[in-house]
């Protein structure tokens, strides 16, 4: 049992115990210390001894934070001061956990807050204070005066101790850190800044170096830590990646992606680290991307960029401190055609028609940024061939089948752009025509050198086009027009006269040996012959006489007959006969009796005439 009225005695006891027994934890055991209860006065105050006033309201805090200057003198030889300042001093000299305070106010106190933190949570004690408090660090003083202030030095070396990570101002940086009470304890009991009247950490900045030489491997999270509370410690510029390429693209060379892919590695920051990059892609070799994070990975695709010989690629790092680096990497330029060629095509020079499978294909196409660099072919039905180099001309072969006939032709620039297809259509036709000639109508004969042939003439194909003629015997005239009718002018000789001809279809086939002809015999002399009455009687006494007719052709033969007396009209052409019976005129006189001989050229004898007198 606790004697009555000495309960506080025996809570400051057992707290003062409670403290030593961590610190020995982390160092040898700090010795003792009085504690003076109640001690008169106000407040709780250590001046070698720890001096606790009563009625003074107190909690658990008040004895481990009055322990924390005991240690701090005992370890690391820091004396009280002075807090007469007239900053907190309303009812005495004092200091105040949320106000900036002159000299080495902050860390004297700082440090003791943090212990009685430390205490409270380990011992699982009443935690007055809070750190991880907004209104308990101060946050509206001025950055400039953050390192002044008791209460955001105690809330560092929290955010250093605790477990949990946070954002206690929302502005991105954060407590990453969890190291426990031996780091700290070790900087502020070992660290010596140098300085010419202490051995031991006297300001905020001083402890960050300590930690800083001793700890370097956590430089970027205690940087955080700091930040956090708006105290930059991060005043050097990040380096820019050592290595920047695109994976989509090279330099000098042509692409049709309009999107550059880069990736980087290589950028440093020795303190804060890497925040991320501005990214500028331009149509300039040289400058520098804003101060504006674009990137905070290792990779930037860019917007869809328009046709162009000069794109750039500028990237500059950051720091999570809000350094940028000064310069920038600079990549390209790097040549954008998106733009495919366009271009014709013609086959043959644009013929309707072909007899050959084998034609050249006529090329045109244009490409204003990249040039054209080659050309592919396809018939329908079939696959496109390999490309191959641009050129104005092409060789090609047709499907093998007559009718129409397409050719399709893609071309393709220097940066991959492919046109859409273009073609150009001719009709194959192998066949020729097929015909035939008349001449006169199919006449046999002829007397005259000059005809008339009919003609007739068919393909199904290109359709006919052309004729040319010859003479059994003579060169063929010059091609001409398709005609039904044509007048002919026979060979000069007398006989059987061949005419022939040959057709052309517009495709230029020809019928070739397969020659289509007719023929007519030539006739232009007149036949001979003779007549003679009653077989050469000189009278007679009879109207009634016999004709005997002789006559002979040796072109077409005769083959009628005109038999009048003279002076009579009327006669008829008849066939011909060896005789005839004829009656004479009513009148004794001498009478002539006249016969003309045809041919079957129609051409015509002289008149024979024979004589009878009628008694």
């Amino acid at each position: 049992m606790v004697p009555a009225g000495h309960a506080g005695a025996y809570q400051l006891f057992n707290q003062a115990v409670e403290a030593s027994r961590y610190i020995d934890m982390y160092d040898s055991p700090p010795g003792s210390v009085d504690i003076n209860w109640p001690a008169s006065g106000s407040g709780a105050w250590y001046n070698g001894e720890i001096y606790i006033t009563d009625p003074t309201p107190w909690g658990e805090p008040t004895l481990y934070h009055e322990y924390g200057h005991f240690i701090m003198d005992v370890y690391a030889d820091l004396p009280t001061f002075d807090y007469c300042n007239g900053i907190c001093d309303t009812g005495g000299c004092g200091h105040c956990i949320w106000h900036p305070e002159t000299g080495y106010i902050h860390h004297m106190e700082g440090v003791p807050n943090f212990f009685a933190d430390v205490q409270s949570a380990y011992w699982n004690r009443d935690d007055s204070y809070g750190f991880e408090t907004h209104s308990a660090t101060a946050d509206t003083y001025p950055v400039s005066q953050r390192d002044e202030i008791e209460g955001i030095t105690a809330s560092i070396l929290w955010d250093l101790y605790d477990s949990p990570a946070d954002n206690q101002h929302n502005d991105n940086p954060r407590d990453n850190l969890s190291l426990g009470f031996d780091e700290i304890w070790n900087v502020t009991t070992n660290y010596d800044p140098g300085g010419p009247s202490y051995d031991y950490p006297m300001t905020i900045h001083q402890f960050w170096d300590g930690f800083y030489s001793f700890y370097p491997g956590y430089r970027q999270g205690l940087w955080s830590i700091f930040a956090e509370h708006h105290i930059q410690k991060d005043f050097t510029a990040p380096t820019n990646p050592t290595s920047v390429y695109s994976s989509s693209h090279s330099t000098y060379t042509w692409s049709n992606d309009r999107t550059i892919r880069f990736y980087w590695s290589g950028a440093s920051d020795n303190l804060s680290g890497v925040d991320g990059y501005g990214i500028w892609v331009s149509e300039t070799s040289t400058g520098n991307p804003s101060a504006v994070i674009d990137e905070e990975g290792t990779s930037h695709t860019t917007s869809s960029l328009v046709d162009g010989t000069s794109w750039y690629f500028h990237i500059r790092t950051a720091d999570n401190a809000g350094n940028w680096n000064s310069g920038a990497v600079h990549r390209g330029p790097y040549y954008i055609d998106g733009t495919a060629p366009t271009g014709l095509i013609q086959i043959n020079g644009g013929d309707t028609y072909t007899r050959s499978r084998t034609v050249t294909l006529n090329l045109s196409a244009s490409d204003n940024l990249s040039g054209l660099y080659q050309m592919r072919f396809a018939n329908p039905e079939s696959l496109y061939s390999v490309w191959e180099a641009y050129k104005t001309t092409k060789t090609w072969t047709l499907r093998d089948l007559d009718g129409a006939r397409r050719v399709y032709v893609q071309y393709k620039d220097h940066a991959g752009n492919v046109s859409t297809s273009v073609y150009d259509d001719i009709r194959l036709d192998r066949q020729a025509p097929t015909g035939s000639i008349v001449v006169n109508g199919g006449d046999a004969y002829t007397n005259s050198q000059t005809v008339e042939l009919t003609l007739s003439a068919s393909d199904s194909a290109s359709g006919v086009s052309q004729m040319c003629f010859g003479n059994f015997g003579e060169s063929w005239t010059p091609w001409e027009t398709y005609g039904t009718v044509k007048t002919w002018l026979l060979k000069d000789i007398e006989g059987w006269r061949r005419v022939y001809v040959r057709f052309k279809d517009h495709a230029g086939n020809t019928n070739g040996t397969a020659q289509y002809y007719d023929a007519i015999t030539l006739d232009r002399i007149r036949p001979t012959g003779d007549i003679s009455i009653n077989s050469e009687e000189s009278y007679t006494n009879s109207r009634g006489v016999t004709l005997t007719l002789t006559a002979d052709d040796s072109g077409s033969g005769v083959s009628e007959m005109l038999v009048a007396n003279l002076g009579v009209s009327g006669s008829v052409w008849e066939p011909l006969t060896g005789t005839k019976a004829w009656e004479l005129k009513d009148l004794d006189e001498n009478q002539y009796v006249g016969v003309m001989y045809k041919d079957r050229a129609n051409n015509l004898s002289y008149t024979y005439i024979d004589s009878i007198i009628l008694d």
